[in-house]
């Protein structure tokens, strides 16, 4: 058995205390930590309840960073837990973790989605932002429920075909399937590039 021998504030983060096990710092803890693990000093802690502990120290760390990553930038569900990997947490943690964040409403891929669209629909076409979104994760059902504004995508797409047009002589093939590959690329539609192709200026009749 091990002994608590001090428990103290912390200076930088009066939120947080440093725990002292058997005469040794152990780790600064999370305040709510104390209540949590019923933690004081003089009690005695097995291996069992150090591992628990530790267990509990990996995963407030954790929390802590999705929530500094989500502060920074909205993630998908699926994209938090590979950041979470990437930081080498353990996949017991990383659920935890990710389950909070959803019950809280951190993480809510219905809502990442429709953020993501807002965002890039007026440079990528309906094709492209599906394929990213499955790519990040969103599932098929979100992702079908998705609404996309038709008359705005080809006014976006007319945008995006005359920018990247000019210099071009659309009259010559080399050119014209130049555009084609680029608007394809972006993720719009065969009518939709039609359309835009049809409605350049410098197009001859």
């Amino acid at each position: 058995m091990r002994k608590i021998t001090d428990i103290v504030q912390g200076k930088r983060d009066p939120n947080s205390v440093n725990l002292y096990i058997d005469g040794e710092y152990y780790s600064n803890i999370p305040m709510d930590f104390v209540v949590e693990y019923s933690l004081f000093k003089g009690k005695e802690l097995s291996e069992d309840d150090i591992k628990l502990l530790d267990h509990g120290r990996i995963r407030s760390k954790a929390y802590r960073f999705m929530l500094e990553s989500l502060s920074r930038k909205l993630s998908s569900i699926k994209d938090m837990r590979d950041k979470l990997a990437e930081k080498g947490y353990p996949y017991s943690v990383i659920d935890e973790v990710v389950a909070k964040g959803e019950e809280y409403g951190y993480l809510d891929d219905e809502e990442y989605a429709k953020a993501y669209v807002e965002f890039n629909s007026k440079k990528k076409g309906v094709m492209r932002i599906k394929q990213e979104l499955s790519a990040r994760g969103i599932s098929g059902d979100i992702i079908e429920d998705l609404e996309f504004d038709d008359d705005s995508e080809r006014e976006n797409a007319l945008k995006e075909a005359r920018k990247f047009s000019k210099g071009l002589d659309l009259n010559e093939p080399k050119d014209k399937n130049k555009l084609i590959r680029h608007m394809l690329y972006k993720g719009y539609k065969w009518d939709i590039i039609n359309y835009s192709i049809d409605n350049i200026e410098n197009i001859e009749e």
